[in-house]
């Protein structure tokens, strides 16, 4: 899914002063955001997306730009591994961004049309770990997190990702996952390593984006 535009008017507003040149996204689905960093003129974006049905459009969809565009089909967790994950979709597949390493909780009763379908054995990854190791960037100015309630394992567990200038995190104030740590939870973590909550937007009374600054 797509930022909404009040999201990207505040990341094009910080990339007036502080450009961004390096992005890491965690939860592609199918790069939806791909035309919006574009405007930025990048030098390299990362997609990581586990979702076996998705890789080949998600590829598709980024390939034949002007900056360097790489898609890695692994689960960014806590540690290198192997790992049930969930594919979730609605009933005609339109909505394909759900699946997770998680189990659906709450999210089953605010959308009942969205199911478990399938699940398979995905790759899991260190995301630090994995970039040392095959020698690709390390400096990011924005992050964008849309693991559907496995970001919190991923944040505490990277030093790349706290060293970014912009986080973006698809964040809700219930557990629409199992296990999911709620938002303040993860504005609390991210304030002890120097972030603001600079906006917020809802997408439903329980969830949203949310916007981490880091502060000089």
């Amino acid at each position: 899914m797509s930022f909404d535009s009040s999201i990207e008017n505040r990341i094009k507003h910080y990339n007036e002063t502080n450009p961004i040149k390096n992005i890491l996204h965690i939860g592609a689905c199918l790069g939806e955001e791909v035309s919006f960093y574009e405007q930025f003129n990048p030098n390299v974006v990362y997609w990581f997306e586990p979702n076996p049905k998705l890789l080949t459009r998600l590829t598709e969809n980024v390939q034949g730009k002007s900056f360097t565009n790489i898609v890695f089909p692994y689960a960014v967790s806590n540690k290198k591994g192997t790992a049930n994950f969930n594919i979730i979709e609605n009933r005609d597949g339109s909505n394909p961004g759900c699946s997770s390493l998680q189990d659906l909780k709450l999210h089953s009763e605010l959308y009942p049309d969205i199911k478990k379908v399938d699940t398979c054995v995905v790759e899991t990854i260190n995301v630090d770990e994995f970039l040392l190791e095959n020698n690709l960037e390390t400096q990011f100015d924005l992050v964008s997190l849309d693991t559907q309630g496995h970001d919190f394992e991923i944040l505490t567990s990277s030093d790349f990702i706290l060293n970014a200038k912009l986080i973006v995190i698809e964040t809700a104030s219930i557990e629409l996952y199992e296990g999911q740590q709620t938002d303040t939870k993860i504005e609390e973590f991210l304030m002890t390593k120097g972030f603001i909550k600079d906006y917020y937007h809802a997408f439903h009374n329980v969830w949203g984006d949310t916007l981490f600054v880091k502060q000089d």
